[in-house]
């Protein structure tokens, strides 16, 4: 019996493998089926058109669900290296914004130091400036006479005084460093409303200004021609992360990209299985006409001109199809013939015991039968004794 359950093992392998086979062929020509259907050129289409129709429309469906995913993904992908492309532009122009910023602040000091040259025609535009760099100037100058001061006294003082005198010249430092930051912005800020208004270029166009402001301020132009067209690339990456986003809206992707992909990817699943399934049926159904389940001909063969080669175009489909049917019977039968078999073994099996155990109820019985004689012998017999006794006491009895 194990050898034939082995057996049986195998050839359901076998049958679940013919059944693959089967599936993968009603995969191919149902879908050749539908194709040739949907063509306007057949005249006679082997797949109802309504049928024909909803799976151009699941196909329609699934095509455009899918582009939607390649599109999502090339947007993300662009969006990225525009991500990417936008950093690198602000950087650059970060560093270019600090260069302009440092290079505007010293053509601020350079006009401040020789304000005299230029007051009678720069008062107006940088006559606030110079004022308030001045008091900022002076506040910076006690500042740094105050730093030199504790630098000597560092140098004098013991180790403890030299703790608290570090301490004043940390906070003193950070002191500095503001007031600096403040005379190079309001400096800066200076030079560039000179600039704005034109005094520089017209100064430098006149040849009145000092090679170290002209130095400055041709610096200034290239740093701020590289800035603009920075600008300009920033707009233009700007414009393309609108239309990105635009793209992705209109797939639905906006808010969650990944969620949308995947919900996306579990409708074309689920068409997928719509489409697979009128595939499957298409196939089954038209081989349905000519091949029964055990792969036989319904139309008869020999020279009736009613075997597949002669079945035009499909012939072969329908060759096919009897072939596997037929296969796929075989093995059902082969199965079902080594199950009944153990069926049957099982039952024999079944009647030889059960027959054991008759045979043992039956000696059971007669040796209880013979038990039940014998206590019956044996109560007739002390009945008997009972009366011989019970006659024997009323004599004794009477002679007393």
């Amino acid at each position: 019996m194990d050898l034939q359950r082995k057996t049986i093992q195998g050839l359901a392998r076998s049958l679940d493998e013919k059944r693959g086979e089967l599936a993968s062929f009603y995969g191919q020509f149902g879908s050749r089926l539908l194709g040739d259907s949907a063509d306007a050129a057949c005249l006679a289409p082997p797949v109802p058109l309504e049928r024909v129709e909803s799976w151009k429309a699941l196909m329609s469906t699934r095509e455009r669900d899918t582009q939607s995913i390649l599109e999502i993904k090339s947007a993300l992908g662009r969006a990225q290296e525009l991500n990417h492309f936008r950093k690198e532009l602000d950087r650059n122009l970060g560093e270019e914004t600090a260069q302009y910023r440092e290079e505007l602040a010293g053509l601020g000091r350079s006009i401040y130091a020789r304000y005299d040259e230029y007051a009678d025609t720069a008062s107006g535009e940088f006559g606030d400036a110079f004022e308030r760099a001045t008091t900022e100037g002076n506040a910076l100058a006690r500042l740094e006479e105050k730093q030199e001061r504790l630098r000597f006294e560092l140098e004098e003082s013991g180790f403890f005084g030299q703790m608290l005198v570090q301490f004043r010249m940390a906070g003193l430092a950070s002191n500095v460093r503001q007031h600096k930051a403040r005379l190079a912005s309001i400096l800066s800020t200076g030079a560039e409303r000179l600039i704005a208004k034109g005094f520089i270029a017209r100064t430098h166009e006149s040849g009145a200004l000092d090679d170290e402001s002209a130095g400055r301020y041709r610096a200034i132009k290239e740093i701020d021609l590289r800035r603009e067209e920075l600008r300009k690339r920033a707009a233009s990456l700007e414009s393309d992360q609108a239309s990105i986003q635009s793209s992705l809206e209109l797939h639905g992707a906006a808010e969650n990209p990944s969620r949308r992909i995947e919900e996306l990817r579990h409708k074309i699943r689920e068409t997928d299985k719509r489409i697979d399934a009128i595939v499957a049926l298409s196939a089954r159904e038209y081989c349905d006409k000519f091949v029964s389940e055990e792969g036989l001909s319904t139309l008869g063969g020999g020279s009736d001109g009613n075997s597949f080669s002669d079945m035009g175009a499909y012939s072969w489909q329908l060759e096919e199809a009897s072939r596997l049917r037929s296969e796929i019977a075989g093995l059902r039968t082969k199965i079902e013939i080594l199950e009944t078999g153990i069926r049957i073994d099982t039952l024999e099996r079944n009647i030889t015991a059960w027959k054991r155990s008759r045979d043992e109820a039956v000696r059971k019985i007669d040796a209880l039968t013979d038990q039940i004689a014998k206590f019956d012998r044996n109560v007739a017999e002390a009945g008997v004794e009972i009366s011989r006794l019970t006659e024997t006491r009323e004599n004794l009895e009477k002679s007393l």
